[in-house]
């Protein structure tokens, strides 16, 4: 990328512009077409306390020669996130004495293990299972 300088120390349209706006609109720019690179192919999320570092620069020229600005180093960690679905609940009318089946899946989509125990009740008739 390159940005050519005026003397009153703005790019353009007489704004002025630092070279942190610069280093920042790059990385923006640099994080948006890795984005749009990966969108549609599968891919698989990180490990926990993976270490994911990153650290943009910019090189631009000022009039006095090709300039290089470079951000600060910046770390994170992927944190623990428990998380699921469960399919949408559903309702069935049977007659009395009639055998009734339901399928309910639960996917774990967070990133760590999960342990579930699950339960079964049967309600009256008419009987409000939220209110339970």
């Amino acid at each position: 990328m390159q940005a050519t300088m005026h003397p009153s120390g703005s790019i353009g349209a007489g704004r002025p512009v630092s070279m942190r706006a610069l280093a920042f609109a790059l990385l923006l720019f640099t994080m948006l077409a890795m984005w749009t690179g990966v969108v549609g192919k599968a891919f698989a999320a990180p490990a926990v306390e993976t270490a994911i570092g990153n650290q943009a620069n910019a090189t631009y020229n000022d009039g006095s020669g090709p300039q290089v600005s470079n951000s600060n180093q910046v770390t994170t960690y992927v944190l623990p996130v428990g998380a699921y679905t469960l399919t949408a609940p559903r309702q069935v009318t049977a007659a009395p004495g009639t055998t009734v089946y339901q399928q309910h899946t639960l996917t774990n989509t967070g990133n760590v293990p999960l342990s579930f125990r699950l339960n079964t009740t049967n309600y009256a008739a008419g009987a409000d299972p939220a209110a339970a």
